[in-house]
C-alpha cells in the first residue's frame, strides 16, 4: 500500500516461524518476487504485528452524536469485515436523519443505533478474530508459488483449510 502516492509503501509479510527474526534480506526476497523486478528497497522501519486484536466502543453515540466505523470498532482485517460494518453504521444513522429531516421519523429513532449496531459489531469483530486466528494456521509450502508439480501439491494441500474458512 502506498504511503505517498510515488516510492513509500507499507508492505505485510508473514514470518513462517514463531521465533523468527525479521531479515531485511529475506523480506527484500518476497518484495522482488511479488513485484517481479530486483527494484531498489530501503527498508525505514520494521514492527511486527499481531492479528486477532478486536476492540468495541461501549457505546456508539449519545444525544445528537453518532460514531461509526473506526470510532467504534477495531478490527484484525482478516475478511474484509472493518470496512463494511463501517459502511453500515454510517447508513444506519443516515436513513433515520432523512427520516427525521422528512418529518416521517419518530424523535427517538436515532436512540435505536446503538441498540441495532453494537450487537453486530461484537458479531463481525469475534468473525473476523476467529477467521484471522485459523488463517495462522495454514502454513503453506514455500513451492506454493512455483509454477510445478511440487507447486501445484502445495495448492492443493491448503484448498480444504481455505475453504472451510469461508463456510
Amino acid at each position: 500500500m502506498t504511503l505517498d502516492g510515488t516510492g513509500e509503501f507499507t508492505i505485510n509479510t508473514k514470518l513462517r516461524f514463531p521465533n523468527y527474526k525479521a531479515d531485511p534480506k529475506i523480506i527484500a526476497g518476497m518484495i522482488h518476487q511479488c513485484v517481479g523486478e530486483n527494484v531498489d528497497i530501503e527498508f525505514l522501519a520494521h514492527r511486527p504485528w499481531t492479528a486477532g486484536h478486536a476492540l468495541v466502543a461501549d457505546r456508539f453515540g449519545a444525544v445528537r452524536i453518532a460514531l461509526a466505523g473506526d470510532a467504534v470498532h477495531v478490527f484484525t482485517p482478516s475478511g474484509g469485515f472493518g470496512m463494511n460494518t463501517g459502511v453500515d453504521d454510517a447508513l444506519n444513522p443516515g436513513w433515520k436523519l432523512a427520516a427525521l429531516a422528512g418529518g416521517w421519523g419518530d424523535p427517538n429513532l436515532l436512540a435505536s443505533y446503538d441498540i441495532e449496531r453494537r450487537p453486530i459489531a461484537f458479531r463481525n469483530t469475534g468473525m473476523a478474530k476467529t477467521m484471522s486466528r485459523d488463517m495462522g494456521k495454514i502454513s503453506p509450502h514455500d513451492d506454493i508459488l512455483e509454477a510445478s508439480a511440487a507447486g501445484d501439491s502445495a495448492r492443493s494441500a491448503i484448498e480444504e483449510p481455505l475453504l472451510a474458512l469461508a463456510e
